[in-house]
Formats: C-alpha cells, structure tokens, sequence
C-alpha cells in the first residue's frame, strides 16, 4: 500500500514457479480466508480516500473488495425471507434475467481460467467447485471478520496451518446457515411462490453439498 499510494510502479511476471502449501482443509481455508477478508477491508477503511485518486487506485480498490462479492449473498437472503412473508412472487422473466447472467458470468470464468491455463480438465473444474463451495459455505464466517475490520476491533491472529497437517473445528455455523437457507427453501414452496425456489435452490443444494463434505472430511 505504500508504495502504491507514493505512485511506485508496480509491475508482476508471468511464468514464474513458486513452490508453497496451500491450505489443506476447511478448517485451515477458513482461517486463512478471515484473516484476508480483515486485512483487506481494514485497509480499504484505512486507505479509502487514496483509492479515489486515480483509476490504478481504484482498480485496487475493487481487488480488495472480492470479499464483498461474496457477502451480497447475506442480504439477498433477508430480502428472499421478506418476500416469502409478505407472498411477494417474483415474475419469470426477473428469473430468465437473473439466471441467464449467471450463466454468462460462470462462462467468462471458465474461458479466462482456460485462457490462463492453456487448458482446462475436468480435475481443475473440479478443483474449482470445490474452492467456491468452500468460500460460499464460509461466508458467516468471512462476514464476522468483514465486520470486525470495518469497526476497527482486534482480531485473533491465528497462524494459518498449511500442508498435510489436519485440522479440524466446529461445524455449528455451518449447521445454522444451511438451515436458514433450507428454511427459505421450504417456506417458498409451502407457499407456492416458485420463482423464488427455483432462485434459492442452487445456494440450497451447494451448502448441502459442501455441509455433507464438512461432516465427511473431504472439504
């Protein structure tokens, strides 16, 4: 941040190896993940002002915010929730809209991955799954340490484990969350407003999945 805001230039290389350990389960992603998403949104808070200075600024600025991408999901919950109390239906073609992004938006990911790689298997999309289902099965978690970065309070820093160490901890969180989310799943099909269901059930089904590797061991 330093030298970005003294206007060093900051140029990176392509092609270069780096030998490192990668988080080795979910437990160890998690942490690593809290620790980034306090890190960074402390320096947005920080630095804010000197991000509106220039567009390279900026630019940096929307790197540091990604961690917000995935928060957006916590509101759209509540306003689902409303929706649902209220009998609120959304038409088709907000549905047709909203999927047919996500497609678009899931497509465009693949090719730059492909584009980056030079080729893409069906163990990388795999790999791939399983890092987004992780990120959207932590997201409570990330969302606390969001919170805690943007108030300025301590945080734990806790060393992440990295390698072939396991670690392992406590899966109420995750219990909790899926369960809202089933809940919103039940409640929309109880009472009829379909749309809805068909919105939540992608985000129903990938916690469900991701609970049942947590509970498993192979996340």
């Amino acid at each position: 941040m330093r030298l970005l805001i003294n206007d060093v230039n900051i140029k990176y290389c392509e092609d270069t190896y780096i030998l490192l350990e990668a988080p080795s389960n979910y437990y160890s992603f998690t942490l690593q993940q809290c620790r980034w998403a306090y890190g960074t949104i402390s320096i947005v808070r920080r630095y804010f002002k000197y991000f509106l200075k220039s567009w390279r600024n900026f630019i940096v600025l929307l790197y540091l915010c990604q961690y917000l991408a995935y928060m957006t999901i916590i509101p759209i919950i509540i306003i689902m929730y409303i929706f649902c109390v209220m009998g609120i239906n959304l038409n088709y073609l907000t549905l047709l809209i909203i999927t047919s992004f996500s497609i678009f938006a899931v497509t465009l990911y693949v090719l730059s991955m492909y584009l980056t790689l030079g080729k893409l298997c069906l163990k990388d999309l795999m790999s791939i799954n399983s890092i987004n289902m992780a990120y959207i099965l932590a997201i409570p978690r990330m969302a606390w340490s969001l919170l805690l970065g943007l108030s300025g309070w301590s945080f734990k820093w806790i060393p992440t484990p990295k390698g072939v160490r396991k670690y392992r901890h406590g899966v109420i969180i995750e219990v909790i969350y899926f369960s809202i989310v089933l809940t919103l799943q039940i409640l929309s099909i109880v009472k009829m407003l379909f749309t809805i269901t068909l919105l939540t059930l992608p985000l129903t089904l990938c916690l469900g999945r991701g609970l049942y590797r947590l509970l498993r061991g192979t996340l």
